[in-house]
């Protein structure tokens, strides 16, 4: 061994010590440090609670016109989100807010019992045979509970026959198109009878509009269909309102869309709350914003200075507004684009006049037809189930159908 190997190991051995002493204190601190973050992000999330209990059954009702029309989930976070900033004075994100309203309803049963609020649908429910579609969101399926049949079949004793005309697409049913770029808004929609009242179509995506919206843009609007695009102020909005209404990589219009921007504009959030927003990107946004045709205006409120590794602006969610403000919102601006109640041509309504004096006719004579069925000595068959059994086996028939097939073979006594 050399003179160097020597004081190399004497070396190691004289810092050995004070190396693990080093770490110690070095692990120690960050340990420290990391109990300290902990001990402050408690602190906050305590403070934050603690205003959402104390705020959230007012931000609700705001949010839900005093509890008379359903509230989606974000609505009731942007009402709450400036009585809690007022309490804490502290920075959080809305993703804060919404794991808190939720955690609240789920938390407190007996006094949001009676709230109407909107969780978007995760998934569905397809009925047999009946083709009724249910997303799972709360509404939609509260509305299927509550609209089961009982057990027993109904026993109205008439039969009635249909005098509606049966369409499918915009021929004699609607001119007028609502696309809304976001769902959850249906059962809003729903609750004022939107549709109805204004005989209009609601369309909606999540996000950018895929290729079938497109293609469902371009025949709507051959047959002389307008589409109203409603949708956030920001960015994606824009874009979203760019993209339907012109042409892209992937899809070219065959004819001009009829597609009208209904907002939201710099003109629709005037006294609505405007969040802030950041565009990790060094292309100034403004060029998109310009291209997709947001006015000069508009995109001084959208982007308003460079910052480092993007963009800084403010935007507006078309969640932003509650239900009672939205309704109203949206009323006025299908009145102030002159829509109405649909009414067919001259030719369409004088068919379907016929018809309806037809039917008139017809269920005049069936209810007489009716009042004279009897059922006394009707015999039903004592093997009706093995015979509805054997016509379902290897079948997609239902068990109405089975009985259907089965009954031109009984002889049906006093009833025909």
């Amino acid at each position: 061994m050399t003179i160097q190997d020597d004081l190399e190991k004497a070396i190691k051995k004289t810092t050995k010590r004070f190396t693990a002493e080093k770490r110690k204190v070095e692990r120690e601190s960050r340990l420290s440090s990391r109990g300290y973050s902990r001990a402050v992000q408690y602190v906050r999330d305590t403070f934050i609670k603690e205003a959402v209990e104390e705020t959230i059954e007012q931000a609700y009702m705001k949010a839900s016109a005093n509890n008379t029309l359903p509230a989606k989930l974000r609505q009731i976070m942007y009402a709450l989100r400036p009585l809690v900033q007022e309490q804490t004075s502290r920075p959080f994100k809305n993703t804060t807010l919404l794991d808190y309203i939720v955690k609240y309803t789920e938390g407190h049963p007996i006094q949001t019992k009676d709230w109407d609020v909107v969780f978007d649908a995760r998934g569905h429910l397809l009925e047999p045979h009946t083709d009724i579609f249910i997303p799972l969101g709360t509404l939609e399926v509260r509305t299927y509970l509550n609209n089961w049949t009982d057990e027993e079949l109904s026993q109205s004793e008439r039969m009635i026959i249909p005098h509606e005309e049966d369409t499918e697409g915009p021929i004699n049913r609607y001119k007028h198109v609502l696309f809304v770029e976001k769902e959850g808004f249906n059962e809003l929609w729903k609750a004022v009878n939107l549709s109805e009242r204004y005989d209009i179509a609601i369309m909606s995506t999540k996000g950018m509009s895929v290729t079938a919206a497109r293609m469902l843009v371009e025949r709507l609007s051959s047959e002389g269909v307008t589409i109203f695009v409603m949708h956030d102020f920001d960015k994606s909005g824009f874009s979203i309102l760019n993209t339907l209404r012109s042409d892209t990589d992937r899809w070219q219009y065959s004819v001009k869309p009829n597609v009208i921007d209904f907002g939201f504009g710099l003109a629709d959030i005037k006294g609505v709350e405007r969040e802030d927003t950041f565009y990790k990107q060094g292309k100034d946004p403004a060029i998109n914003l310009r291209d997709s045709g947001a006015t000069e205006s508009e995109i001084e409120v959208l982007v308003q200075q460079r910052e480092y590794r993007g963009w800084s602006g403010q935007r507006v969610e078309l969640n932003a507004m509650d239900s009672g403000q939205l309704v109203k919102w949206v009323e006025g601006k299908l009145q102030q684009h002159g829509v109405k109640k649909f009414i067919p041509k001259a030719e369409v309504l004088e068919e379907a006049y016929k018809k309806m004096h037809r039917v008139s006719f017809l269920q005049k004579k069936l209810d007489r037809a009716a009042k004279s069925y009897k059922e006394d000595g009707l015999e039903i068959p004592d093997n009706l189930e093995k015979q509805v059994e054997e016509t379902l086996k290897d079948s997609k028939l239902c068990w109405e159908d089975a009985i259907w097939k089965i009954l031109p073979k009984i002889k049906l006594k006093g009833g025909g």
